[in-house]
């Protein structure tokens, strides 16, 4: 009984050593061949020209909105004039007068501040710039006058 024991276990590993040898040649090769073939330097590749793809895709829809939002300002130009007529002529002083004082412009952006928020829902955005300049800044710079609404 001992003898067929003995001789159960030398079958076991004359065949288990062979199979052994058999599977990590098959697992060297196959590492082998994907290394070689340059499997992950393709995926890599691959991997970098979706990110370019789906970046390019993202500034084109991120474009394509800012454009639809922001062209429709018609409206806005058209109030931000409305107001600035109605101003200078309620205070009777012409365009270049009112550049040149920093009250009438602080009074011009406190009364477009409703229109500007009703701008900011209407389109849907996060915040609005509204700034005037006054010729001195162009020349020599400092303060200007605006409204910013986040």
């Amino acid at each position: 009984m001992e003898q067929k024991q003995g001789r159960g276990r030398r079958i076991f590993w004359l065949v288990l050593i062979p199979l052994l040898l058999l599977v990590i040649m098959q697992a060297a090769l196959s590492f082998g061949t994907v290394i070689r073939g340059g499997t992950f330097s393709t995926l890599r590749s691959y991997a970098v020209n979706r990110l370019s793809q789906v970046t390019e895709t993202r500034q084109i829809i991120l474009e394509g909105q800012m454009v639809r939002q922001w062209s429709e300002m018609d409206e806005e130009y058209a109030t931000a004039n409305q107001m600035l007529s109605e101003l200078l002529e309620e205070n009777q002083v012409s365009l270049q007068e009112f550049l040149a004082d920093a009250e009438l412009q602080e009074e011009y952006l406190a009364s477009m501040l409703p229109a500007w928020g009703y701008m900011m829902r209407k389109n849907s955005v996060t915040g609005a710039f509204l700034v005037l300049a006054r010729e001195e800044i162009a020349k020599q710079g400092g303060t200007l006058s605006a409204l910013y609404l986040r």
